[in-house]
């Protein structure tokens, strides 16, 4: 017959799995509304391609498979807190064809706040997913003026007022509450 300790076990092991059910819900969470937000101010929020399998705007694992939380190298330890890795990934359509931009990014909680950085940036983390926003943008943009076709590259791919609410996504003053970690 099970004894109290045993029990004990199972009630702290209960207690565990409802924090990192939590933690997962926050997590992707924050990571949904930064796909939604983005995909929204590009005015691509409901197209697909490839007969519907992706969506314009995708959130990606690092090894540029469907995201999912428990996939292999999505999870690492930074400072002994759990850091998640995501690739935002913006497909632009031309008559050419699909470019696929990416933005590697990092989502963690801590201090009991979800904070933001790009990956490639590092060391910066924000809370604020509005100034978080334009600097994926931003890092959107260079990495678009990298690719060997970007001096051609019109910026007519987006919706009709996309390229006006991105410009004002990066020239919007930041807001006081950033913090280096």
């Amino acid at each position: 017959m099970p004894t109290q300790p045993y029990y004990e076990h199972l009630e702290q092991l209960t207690e565990h799995q409802k924090k990192q059910t939590l933690w997962r819900w926050q997590i992707f969470q924050a990571a949904e509304m930064l796909r939604s937000t983005l995909s929204s101010s590009l005015g691509v929020d409901y197209l697909t391609y490839d007969e519907g399998r992706y969506r314009y705007v995708e959130l990606l694992t690092p090894a540029l498979t469907p995201f999912h939380l428990i996939a292999d190298g999505v999870i690492e330890y930074i400072q002994r807190i759990p850091t998640v890795n995501i690739v935002i990934v913006v497909a632009l359509e031309l008559d050419s064809g699909m470019t696929l931009c990416l933005c590697p990014i990092q989502i963690r909680l801590a201090h009991k706040k979800i904070e933001y950085r790009i990956t490639k940036e590092g060391g910066r983390w924000i809370s604020d997913p509005q100034i978080m926003l334009k600097w994926v943008y931003q890092t959107l943009k260079r990495n678009i003026a990298k690719l060997p076709t970007s001096n051609s590259t019109p910026s007519y791919f987006l919706h009709k007022n996309a390229q006006e609410s991105l410009e004002l996504l990066i020239n919007t003053p930041q807001k006081a509450n950033q913090h280096e970690h």
